[in-house]
């Protein structure tokens, strides 16, 4: 198991890996689109960039006791999906106005959390901090190692997915994301109630970190679960990395499976289904 301070190195690591990928791009290809919806690659940069300053002060904060809603954030209870969609709108006009001090600013601020989390001692990783996708709104310290290595993984594959399409995920990062998977989903639920009752999916995970998890929805809920004694509709058997990748929306199912990255056995009508949880996680 790493030290919080192994992990750091770790994270470090793929963050110069994106920033020297980065200060590679030409010029043009800033404006071309990621794997974002709507969003170009300059805003993806924005995007991480933001996210090192609110993990920074979010953590600085922390230190000093302070756990209340950050400057800026809208408190518990207001509806997330639009301040999602404000956020994407800041996002963008940041983008327009640091015009060429884009990666710039993303460097900055990589620097800054590094050096922040580089010289916190033993008794500062378990100290609560304000995060404003948790459902209590409060992470310990030591959670924005693994938050930001899955921030500058996925964003970085966003970006490069777009320009070279046999991108990939640094292992590193596949191990993070697989000790740090999310049990809920967060995908639309199913409101015209097709299904008769809980659809359960068994992943069947090959290469790093292998393991067999089930995918458990109805029509209001979706689960992971450590695969079990249940019967499944469906098996399904692909890497740790196509997962990861399906989870976090990236990859469709039915396209997973259509280019063989995903082999499956049973109702095919329900692959349609369980598409709509890999979403918004």
């Amino acid at each position: 198991m790493n030290t919080s301070l192994d992990r750091v190195q770790i994270v470090w690591a793929e963050s110069q890996q994106l920033t020297h990928y980065l200060h590679a791009l030409p010029p043009a290809a800033w404006y071309g689109p990621s794997a974002c919806e709507r969003w170009q690659v300059g805003d993806v940069v924005v995007h991480l960039a933001a996210c090192a300053e609110v993990y920074t002060d979010a953590i600085c904060r922390g230190l000093q006791g302070d756990i209340a809603t950050l400057p800026g954030f809208p408190p518990t209870g207001v509806d997330m999906a639009t301040a999602a969609k404000r956020f994407t709108q800041l996002v963008i006009a940041r983008r327009q106005r640091l015009g060429d001090q884009v990666l710039a600013t993303f460097t900055s601020a990589n620097e800054r959390l590094h050096h922040l989390l580089s010289g916190l001692g033993p008794q500062e990783w378990d100290l609560p901090c304000y995060h404003r996708y948790h459902p209590n709104r409060i992470r310990p310290v030591r959670s924005f190692v693994d938050l930001w290595m899955r921030e500058l993984a996925m964003h970085g594959w966003d970006i490069r997915s777009r320009l070279e399409p046999s991108a990939h995920l640094s292992p590193e990062s596949v191990s993070i994301f697989m000790e740090t998977m999310p049990r809920t989903l967060c995908g639309r639920a199913l409101p015209d109630a097709r299904l008769s009752g809980p659809v359960r999916a068994r992943f069947v995970l090959t290469g790093i970190a292998a393991s067999s998890m089930d995918l458990v929805a109805d029509n209001a809920t979706a689960r992971l679960e450590v695969a079990g004694e249940p019967p499944v509709h469906l098996r399904l058997c692909c890497d740790t990395e196509t997962f990861v990748l399906l989870l976090y929306g990236r990859l469709r199912l039915e396209t997973a499976i259509a280019r063989g990255r995903v082999v499956g056995e049973g109702d095919p009508e329900l692959v349609a289904i369980l598409d709509q949880w890999f979403t918004g996680v």
